[in-house]
């Protein structure tokens, strides 16, 4: 603990880390709990302020700070301090609307769900974690922490719905649940130790976490159960690069711009008559990551192959000679017909480039129906992905679809001319 004082004169040593700070009162009672991505600048900011922070600083004559690991546990620790103490500049809300809280809620399978102060009705094994300040914080926390511990979130209403009909949502294919309304993919026991390490997480107990799953990777090792030890593995990866998710977000879309997309498709049949297409789709980003455009016509792209063998190798062809052209325009995202191999197949020609782009398979069912995205595995370079292709599903499904016209239509008319020669 500071005198707020000495904090102003030596604003050099503060760091310039994630954490909370609390502004005390002469007893040094708590008047204001904040959390900052970077707890210098943030510090900055409210002594150059007027108003509320001009009230702060008058109330106020000490200063605590504590850094933490990354945005997400200082926005945890934050909604805990601000419970526990209740601070008087927190309590009070500018506007109508009052503060979020996380709760989950007691079922056979929990599920978490975002409720306001004033709608919030715990039932007895409900547990509930909050306030929280910033709506949108809470909420794309709750999305990075969905890609680790594949909670559901939907109602029981929903839930039963998915569980009579067999199928799983768009969340599943996503990798963001695991689907426990359908019956086979995940046990009971397995589901509710994931949500039981969810809520160790949001009690700010992740070096708990961390120890507990290097226990289960030891011991599921030695067991030869290496599959499941890898599972666990990934969480702890994933855990660990959440220090780097507040920077990581510059990268997230904060106002409208213009977004460019292209999608691929090959086609050949015993290697004859072998075909690329491309096509264009550009258009407006909104603030809440929906794509409005049209299709660019006039940078259409046909390609006659001939190196490849098979659909992989003629993909690469494709792409590698489409990235020869470095007066294209380079796209903000690429959309491939096909699954994890295709996605694997454009990122290895995108590194001959040195280039670093989002690239998402659509993958199809015997029935060449669009079922499921395919991710690519270095995902957590672009965290506003997901919320990407949930919001913009139904639209890239319809561009895989034209570019497979597009595709067929010219490898038809390849066919034809070899057939008539």
């Amino acid at each position: 603990m500071f005198k707020l004082k000495e904090i102003i004169k030596n604003i050099r040593k503060i760091p310039e880390t994630p954490g909370v700070y609390i502004f005390r009162d002469r007893e040094k009672s708590p008047v204001y709990v904040g959390k900052a991505v970077n707890l210098r600048n943030r510090l900055v900011s409210h002594f150059k302020q007027g108003g509320k922070s001009g009230n702060i600083f008058r109330d106020s004559i000490y200063l605590d700070i504590k850094a933490t690991e990354s945005e997400i546990e200082a926005l945890l620790l934050e909604a805990d301090l601000i419970k526990h103490f209740k601070p008087k500049y927190n309590v009070v809300k500018k506007d109508d609307k009052s503060f979020l809280y996380l709760v989950v809620r007691d079922d056979k399978f929990p599920y978490l769900e975002f409720v306001r102060e004033k709608n919030l009705n715990l039932h007895s094994r409900d547990l509930s974690f909050g306030p929280f300040v910033e709506g949108r914080s809470l909420r794309e926390t709750v999305k990075t922490l969905r890609q680790i511990f594949r909670y559901r979130d939907c109602c029981p209403l929903i839930f039963e719905k998915a569980a009579k009909n067999k199928r799983p949502c768009l969340y599943y294919s996503l990798g963001r649940c695991s689907a426990p309304c359908i019956q086979g993919l995940i046990s009971q026991k397995d589901y509710k130790k994931l949500i039981r390490d969810l809520i160790l997480f949001l009690k700010n107990k992740k070096s708990r976490l961390i120890k507990k799953w290097q226990q289960e990777m030891f011991i599921l090792s030695e067991a030869k159960k290496y599959e499941q030890a890898l599972i666990i593995r990934d969480r702890l990866k994933s855990i660990e690069r959440l220090k780097k998710l507040h920077f990581i977000e510059d990268s997230v879309p904060k106002a409208k711009r213009i977004i460019r997309i292209e999608i691929y498709d090959v086609a050949q049949i015993f290697g004859e008559a072998r075909s690329g297409a491309m096509i264009v789709y550009g258009g407006i980003l909104s603030t809440d990551n929906v794509i409005s455009g049209t299709f660019n016509k006039n940078e259409w792209r046909k390609f006659k192959l001939s190196k490849g063998k098979d659909d992989l190798s003629l993909l690469a062809e494709m792409v590698e000679r489409r990235f020869k052209h470095a007066e294209w325009q380079t796209p903000d995202l690429i959309l491939v017909d096909g699954g994890a191999n295709q996605v694997r197949s454009i990122q290895k020609v995108l590194e001959e480039f040195n280039l670093v782009l989002p690239v998402v398979g659509i993958t199809k069912n015997k029935k060449h129906k669009a079922i499921k995205p395919t991710m690519p595995a270095d995902r957590f370079k672009w965290p506003y992905l997901f919320d990407l292709v949930q919001k913009n599903w139904l639209l890239f499904v319809k561009l895989d679809d034209r570019v497979h016209q597009f595709s067929q239509s010219y490898f038809k008319e390849q066919r034809k001319r070899k057939l008539f020669k």
